[in-house]
């Protein structure tokens, strides 16, 4: 995990007690658009999307986020995006996608 207070990338124990008090009955970690869609071969944005989670060790790290928490007693939520107005979805304009659609 890079964290830019540190010379070296982090342990996610590390990364987790820099979030200090954790109290694991209180605290969730949230996953947002972790769909096959984008995380799985085969999916229909996984080819555009596969580069910029190769190039973070995104999936690795969000894996290891999980089972650190989960080990400490954390909850993890899975969510999707939903939107009432189609149109107001960001499309390419942020996030992964923004990242997919620079390359």
């Amino acid at each position: 995990c890079a964290c830019p207070f540190f010379s070296r990338p982090v342990t996610m124990d590390e990364f987790l007690c820099m979030l200090n008090p954790i109290i694991p009955a209180t605290t969730a970690i949230v996953m947002i658009e972790f769909q096959n869609e984008f995380a799985s071969p085969g999916g229909k944005m996984y080819d555009d999307c596969r580069p910029v989670m190769e190039s973070n060790g995104m999936l690795a790290n969000a894996a290891e986020l999980c089972r650190v928490a989960r080990a400490k007693g954390c909850k993890i939520v899975h969510s999707i995006m939903l939107f009432k107005d189609p149109s107001e979805y960001p499309k390419k304009k942020a996030g992964l996608l923004k990242e997919c659609a620079e390359r």
